[in-house]
């Protein structure tokens, strides 16, 4: 089962005059099949936060959640028979992300030397240099969170 997901801007990012306050706190979990075709599905529902973080976080935060689905794929064998949670929780100032599959969880390893040469195994250095907290949760699945300031400068967007 592909996700399909659609994104209206705001009347705020439209331009429109809105008193409305924005939201407080947001809270989106999905579930989507796995495979390879998963890492791309994800980047779309994070491209939906578009109006609430800025560009450069919004692109880290596509980046990261990418690398982890892709970890889901990979290292835990998660094909479209078995589903990756990813899931986003927003709040004034920080997004939290959480990618979980019903995998095992694991130990973090050690980075590689920064000149050694090879291929793939760089997700979690990734997540490592970009997010401002990160780490790895193994109660009843396997999960991999981050969170990261709503916008480089580290306000609000």
């Amino acid at each position: 089962m592909d996700l399909t997901t659609r994104t209206f801007p705001t009347a705020r990012a439209r331009g429109v005059d809105d008193d409305r306050p924005p939201a407080l706190h947001t809270r989106l979990e999905f579930e989507i099949a796995g495979g390879d075709h998963a890492p791309r599905i994800a980047r779309q529902v994070v491209h939906g936060l578009r109006t609430e973080l800025d560009a450069r976080r919004l692109n880290e935060v596509r980046l990261l959640v990418t690398e982890l689905v892709t970890n889901c794929v990979r290292h835990a064998d998660i094909d479209r028979k078995k589903t990756v949670t990813v899931s986003l929780e927003l709040d004034a100032s920080t997004l939290y992300v959480a990618v979980s599959n019903p995998g095992a969880g694991f130990e973090p390893p050690e980075p590689p030397p920064a000149e050694q040469e090879r291929e793939g195994g760089r997700g979690l250095l990734l997540v490592d240099r970009l997010a401002d907290r990160w780490g790895v949760d193994d109660v009843h699945e396997a999960r991999v969170w981050f969170e990261i300031s709503r916008s480089s400068n580290g306000g609000p967007p």
